[in-house]
């Protein structure tokens, strides 16, 4: 097992799989609600420049939470296999 491997395992956790529609799936519901109305409040009277920045800066978060689910659920620790 390779470095890469390792930190892989390392980040992969054991955790009961959330229910359907369930308080996990309802609170970040409710997250994403209240992030979009601050920012509709907040960023109504914004540059399109700075626009753009937060657009940036929340795509390359997504794109990197993205990347890491992926791997983290590709890889299989126990038989250390992709």
């Amino acid at each position: 097992m390779n470095l890469f491997e390792k930190i892989i395992s390392a980040l992969q956790t054991e955790s009961p799989q959330p229910t359907k529609y369930g308080w996990f799936h309802l609170m970040f519901l409710g997250l994403a609600i209240v992030s979009v109305v601050l920012l509709c409040v907040f960023c109504r009277k914004i540059k399109d420049k700075n626009f753009r920045k937060i657009v940036a800066v929340s795509w390359g978060v997504m794109l990197i939470f993205e990347i890491y689910k992926q791997l983290v659920f590709s890889y299989n620790a126990s038989s250390d296999t992709w």
